[in-house]
């Protein structure tokens, strides 16, 4: 009988079978190993961003619980909506703009103002360091202008600058330092006409106060330097710092305009007047006749009972209103002199000076009795002002 031979796999089949089923293994092995290591790196990093939200919540907590901190430390009023922050910066923005613009017209006034005071300074300017005499035909021109800061600046200066020659006025006219008494009365005649000069020293019997009050308040009536009559037809005040204008109506029947600016320099016990007569104001009315006036006083203090004064008034003859000047016949005849036959030049001076003298001595009682009355109704003001301020 013939017998069966089984056949059976290669070496070739089986080692290939083995290979394949290893591969698979290495494979799996090899998948696990990059599932596990990913997931490792993924848990790390959502550690790492736990951690990091975690620090980043700490850390708005903190802020969160500061800001709540501090506004329970604000007023109500300070938590403000973006409606009330909106509505502030657009006042803010309205006030900025009228700032500005306000700026603005300051620049075009300090302009005008600037352009004002340079043709002003060229039309009166005169060296200070000189002395009246001297400077009599240049002080002559003062005048004021309308602007508000070219008239402040006008007054200023015309009337430091008399302020600073008082000391050079009371030596030029030799009106001595001590207080004795003493009075002198020239008309002084040049070739462009004639002033009258009255320089003096005396005492009264009334406090440093009350005669500045006198002279600062009553001005016109104060100036009778001339021998003419005082003015007490005041129509206007305009006070500016230590500077007071006083404008007066005429009561002479011819017109006269008299416009009187004066200038207070105070002391302890000391206070120097200055006064100038304004010649051309822009706020004045028309042109009239006047004189050109000057007067420096200085007052000190005594006791508290009596003041001592020292004064020069400088007065020139009347100028009428196209700048001529009045003649020394027509000023005459006005005091009842008429010098139409007198021809020789230094007889009508005499005669004229003479006229002055009396129609000075003829006016001295009243003037005393003005001055008395004017005293009584100054210290009447000043004790009812101190009562009211008690």
């Amino acid at each position: 009988m013939a017998s069966k031979i089984e056949e059976y796999p290669t070496g070739k089949a089986d080692t290939d079978t083995l290979g394949s089923a290893m591969n698979d293994a290495e494979r799996r092995q090899r998948k696990r190993e990059y599932t596990r290591h990913f997931m490792q790196a993924y848990r790390g990093k959502e550690k790492k961003a736990k951690e990091e939200l975690e620090k980043l919540v700490a850390r708005l907590e903190a802020r969160i619980a500061l800001k709540q901190k501090r506004s329970n430390e604000k007023s109500p009023l300070d938590l403000l909506s973006w409606r009330d922050v909106a509505s502030a910066f657009y006042d803010l923005r309205q006030a900025s703009t009228s700032q500005q613009r306000t700026l603005r017209w300051q620049i075009q006034d300090l302009d005008e103002t600037i352009r004002e005071m340079k043709a002003w300074v060229l039309a009166v300017s005169s060296p200070v360091h000189r002395g009246p005499r001297e400077n009599w035909d240049t002080w002559r021109d003062y005048s004021l202008l309308a602007h508000p800061t070219s008239r402040r600046l006008g007054k200023q200066w015309i009337t430091q600058q008399m302020y600073y020659n008082v000391d050079r006025v009371f030596d030029h006219y030799g009106v001595p330092a001590t207080h004795v008494p003493y009075d002198s009365r020239v008309i002084e005649f040049g070739d462009h006409g004639h002033r009258y000069v009255q320089s003096a020293c005396w005492t009264w019997a009334a406090s440093l106060e009350t005669v500045v009050a006198l002279y600062t308040n009553q001005t016109g009536s104060m100036f009778t330097h001339d021998g003419f009559c005082q003015l007490n037809s005041q129509t206007r005040t305009e006070v500016a710092g230590n500077t007071k204008l006083h404008e007066y109506a005429p009561v002479d029947g011819n017109g006269l305009s008299v416009e009187l600016l004066c200038g207070e320099f105070q002391d302890p016990d000391r206070c120097i007047l200055v006064i100038q007569q304004i010649l051309s104001d822009d706020l004045a009315a028309g042109k009239r006749r006047q004189r050109r006036r000057m007067a420096w006083i200085e007052l000190r203090r005594s006791s508290e009972s009596v003041t001592y004064e020292r004064n020069v008034g400088i007065v020139s003859e009347e100028v009428k209103e196209d700048g001529s000047v009045v003649p020394l016949e027509e000023a005459a005849w006005r005091w009842g002199l008429n010098l139409s036959g007198v021809n020789d030049e230094s007889t009508r001076e005499a005669l004229f000076v003479q006229a002055y003298r009396a129609r000075n001595d003829k006016l001295s009682g009243r003037r005393r009795q003005w001055y008395a009355d004017l005293i009584a109704q100054v210290a009447k003001i000043r004790v009812g002002d101190a009562g009211g301020e008690s």
